[in-house]
């Protein structure tokens, strides 16, 4: 297959990152019908031109950022702007993944709200978890979608982000066979520059200081049946290196 990438924005400025994945389609956790995740496009849920733009960019998966790519001061209007365009069927995705990235459980108030919002709209077919650190983390979400959504098949993209979560990971990708969770975790996504910041290593080109951390993500999805998802590729405008990048994901296990 093509290498795709995802595209991010921060809150403030115009830097815009890059995720590179690899080709691929990966494991799935049971006999559900696995979704393709070669490409992420991760759009500012505050922002109806990217929101707009998504729709025709043909990525696998379109996720809805409340996280990061949200100012603090413009969370509640995200947070009503991504429910209005998973209401909205006018809004044409095409076969793309329909996501949305909450605040982490550690804002408590904002991703208990985040999750309200939009666990009911039938669009709906992911959460994107970020800075999972423990195995209740993904079960809580779990135990919220069955709560709002009964029989839909909404699962959950873990961010590993920090060095608790990848001291816990086993844990964490353990919840997939858990039967109390139905499976809901699909995927694991290697958040690479938050985890660089949590255990203060240099960022390099090589990407070295993060080889360990990558391969035990790789080893404990594919242990339990996940997707690995691979880093952000930061310099996005050198196709060469997404490239490099992409393809050396792929030879690591990446999906």
């Amino acid at each position: 297959g093509t290498t795709r990438r995802a595209l991010n924005r921060s809150p403030v400025g115009s830097t815009f990152r890059f995720l590179a994945t690899a080709s691929g389609t990966g494991c799935s956790t049971s006999s559900r019908t696995e979704r393709p995740r070669r490409s992420l496009f991760s759009v500012p849920g505050a922002d109806q031109r990217f929101i707009t733009k998504a729709q025709g960019l043909k990525a696998d998966a379109v996720v809805l950022d409340l996280e990061d790519g949200v100012a603090y001061d413009r969370k509640h209007a995200a947070r009503d702007l991504v429910q209005q365009t998973l209401l909205d069927s006018s809004q044409n995705f095409g076969s793309a993944e329909l996501c949305v990235r909450i605040n982490g459980l550690d804002t408590r108030d904002l991703a208990l709200r985040d999750l309200e919002a939009v666990l009911p709209c039938n669009r709906l077919q992911a959460v994107v978890l970020p800075k999972v650190e423990s195995a209740s983390d993904v079960l809580f979400v779990s135990r919220m979608i069955d709560a709002f959504c009964e029989d839909r098949d909404v699962r959950i993209i873990a961010a590993i982000e920090s060095a608790m979560g990848f001291l816990n990971l086993r844990e964490i990708a353990e919840t997939a066979k858990d039967e109390t969770s139905k499976a809901k975790l699909d995927a694991l996504v290697f958040a690479s520059e938050d985890f660089c910041a949590d255990i203060e290593a240099t960022r390099t080109e090589s990407a070295n200081e993060m080889l360990y951390a990558r391969s035990q993500l790789v080893i404990a999805a594919k242990a339990f049946g996940l997707q690995a998802i691979d880093m952000v590729h930061i310099n996005f405008r050198d196709l060469d290196e997404l490239k490099m990048e992409c393809e050396g994901g792929r030879q690591m296990g990446f999906t």
